[in-house]
């Protein structure tokens, strides 16, 4: 069980995603931030101005839910104080030789298999298949039923 709080940054239709992918995983989220609210509640969960976390020396838990993968980038540097944690969907596979770095999301029914090699801040959307000895960059986006076959090399930011 995960005792520590967590924030989601993005509160849009990929953060409302990632909530219920947390929230499945027994993680105990706090609330979104958002650099633009639309409204103050998302999911049952508070939306607050990404501006109280930017102006503060407080490390939090973050997960950048944008779709976006240059917004995700700009997000992830400006936000690069703070502890990013990934998070895998319990109906998803990954391989125990598979390598997921922080700030990436694997969604449900996905597949990561054997030596596959992912980024930071990566979306593997639902039911993506990563094939053997994949290497994924940094802030890419499988999209939902994608299949990389074995040896595929994505680079940053695709």
């Amino acid at each position: 069980m995960i005792y520590r709080e967590h924030f989601i940054f993005g509160a849009g239709g990929h953060g409302r995603v990632i909530a219920e992918l947390l929230q499945l995983n027994n993680y105990n989220i706090e609330a979104f931030f958002d650099d633009n609210p639309k409204t103050n509640i998302v999911n049952s969960l508070p939306v607050i101005s990404s501006k109280n976390i930017l102006n503060n020396d407080l490390k939090l838990y973050l997960i950048i839910a944008i779709g976006d993968n240059f917004t995700r980038k700009n997000a992830s540097k400006r936000l690069k104080n703070n502890n990013f944690f990934s998070c895998t969907h319990k109906n998803a596979i990954v391989s125990i030789t598979a390598k997921i770095d922080i700030g990436t999301v694997v969604m449900a029914n996905a597949v990561v298999n054997s030596n596959a090699n992912i980024g930071k801040h990566v979306i593997i959307n639902t039911s993506a298949v990563v094939e053997h000895d994949c290497t994924i960059e940094d802030f890419v986006h499988i999209s939902p039923n994608t299949t990389l076959l074995g040896n595929v090399f994505i680079g940053e930011g695709t």
